[in-house]
């Protein structure tokens, strides 16, 4: 299972990296986007992009449960559902390949063969010693010595072979997995600092890559944090905060809780303090957590507040933070309006104006460097909802009305409609393309004039379509305010 978020910092690289942004930042505004778009992607930002894109998935994988286990002939089998059975195999196994297997698959709701191995090894090495079972495990240890043994273990803790949606092969306990982890937290408490130390370990050496092993990260916490919630404070929260590379599992663990627990507030209230944080990204998983919230459309007493506090922090964002905002972006539409509103919420309460709109275009510039044959649209740029298109337009006419940063709005403009132009785009995004330079025009005649000359100067199909989507409606307005 590489990382739920690669980036880790010490505080000299902190201050490494946000000094190359600033100069960054400079070369950025003078150079040619299209070129500067090149140069990112032979840097591979496209993986990286990969990389967040994996982890801000909302996590609902389904696995579906394919039995393959051989029915072969075991001294004993154990309901691990049952607390007496539970009991007996833990006492039996109390150190060894089958008790890590069991606490493996009582954890994590899947496992691929592939990380099987290393996860029994690693989980090993945090189990406590107990001779009291050296004897029972060595009658069973010749079974480990090939393939068909792992059948042999899984039958001994009824569990099996599983197949998940996309045809990879995991083991697991299945429908009985819901008990498991409960009963041997509660009967044996040495194991429970063992099992926490292995988790924040997985974390720590950045074992999670894909989303299937991210949902089964964050599943697993979301477990042993509902079982004993004093772990939370005490043990893991503490651990992950340290580094900056778990803002993704924390956003999505948060929101894990918040839909599973019954204690509300809790989370409600912790969302807030994160948002507040004084750390450089803790409010990042706040923001994140909040983007799965309205993208399950579940509401929080703290939404308000919740949403002025991320409006205040708009003008002090750095260029990694809005690198993660625009990654988030892409969840969903929903996600998208509510983030228009945050935008909308900072103009109108500061009086520095052009700070807002300055964040603004560096997220349209970010959202073009992403752009690809199978994802042509920027967010915020291709509104794909009138309530995004609404909270957008004071900024956007912050934007016309001064030239400096109009000219910035049409060099991102001018090569992201050339680069489309030579992708599949559909009459949906004309229109949308079509209704973003209709807000630009909103504030005066000069600016129909001067869009119009830019979309003829674009000489190419898709800039003709636009056009004439954006005539037309500029033209009904204009009757509307005749009559």
């Amino acid at each position: 299972m590489n990382g739920i978020g690669t980036e880790t910092y010490s505080m000299d690289e902190e201050q490494e990296v946000e000094e190359f942004e600033e100069e960054d930042e400079e070369e950025e505004l003078s150079e040619d986007l299209g070129q500067r778009k090149q140069k990112i992607n032979e840097f591979n930002v496209e993986g990286n992009q990969a990389l967040n894109q994996t982890n801000i998935q909302t996590l609902n994988l389904k696995v579906n449960y394919i039995a393959k286990t051989e029915n072969r002939q075991v001294k004993s089998k154990y309901d691990l559902q049952k607390k007496e059975d539970c009991n007996k195999f833990v006492e039996s196994f109390g150190k060894g390949e089958y008790l890590a297997t069991a606490i493996i698959l009582s954890v994590f709701e899947a496992v691929t063969i592939e990380d099987f191995p290393w996860l029994m090894e690693s989980l090993m090495e945090f189990l406590p010693n107990s001779k009291n079972s050296e004897k029972k495990e060595n009658e069973y240890r010749e079974q480990l010595d090939s393939y068909v043994a792992l059948d042999s273990i899984l039958q001994v803790i009824g569990a099996q072979k599983l197949i998940t949606d996309e045809g990879q092969v995991c083991i697991g306990l299945g429908i009985n997995n819901t008990k498991p982890l409960g009963n041997i937290w509660e009967q044996f408490l040495r194991l429970r600092e063992g099992i926490v130390s292995w988790l924040l370990h997985l974390v720590e050496i950045q074992k999670c890559n894909t989303i299937f092993e991210a949902y089964q990260i964050v599943t697993a916490f979301t477990k042993v944090i509902l079982i004993d919630n004093r772990t939370v404070e005490k043990y893991i929260f503490p651990q992950l905060y340290s580094n900056p590379g778990n803002v993704w599992l924390l956003g999505n663990l948060l929101f894990k809780l918040y839909e599973k627990d019954e204690k509300k507030e809790y989370w409600s209230t912790l969302i807030i303090k994160w948002a507040c944080s004084r750390s450089e990204w803790l409010w990042k998983s706040a923001y994140l957590a909040y983007a799965l919230f309205i993208e399950h459309d579940v509401t929080i007493k703290s939404e308000k507040q919740l949403k002025e506090i991320l409006a205040e922090r708009i003008c002090v964002l750095r260029k990694k933070d809005i690198n993660f905002i625009v990654s988030v972006l892409f969840l969903s539409s929903k996600v998208r309006t509510m983030f228009c509103e945050i935008l909308n919420m900072a103009y109108m309460k500061v009086e520095d104006k052009e700070k807002v709109t300055l964040k603004y275009l560096a997220i349209l510039r970010n959202g073009f460097y992403r752009v690809r044959s199978s994802h042509i649209e920027i967010p915020l740029l291709i509104c794909d909802t009138v309530e995004q298109q609404n909270y957008l337009k004071y900024i956007i006419s912050f934007i016309m009305e001064r030239n400096g940063l109009r000219k910035q709005l049409f060099r991102i403009l001018r090569p992201y409609m050339e680069e489309i132009a030579n992708y599949k785009y559909s009459e949906k995004n004309i229109r949308y393309l079509a209704a973003y330079f209709y807000n630009m025009s909103l504030n005066g005649k000069d600016n129909v004039k001067e869009i119009s000359y830019f979309l003829k100067e674009c000489k190419c199909k898709l800039a003709k379509d636009v056009y004439i989507y954006f005539w037309n409606t500029y033209q009904k307005r204009e009757k509307v305010l005749l009559t």
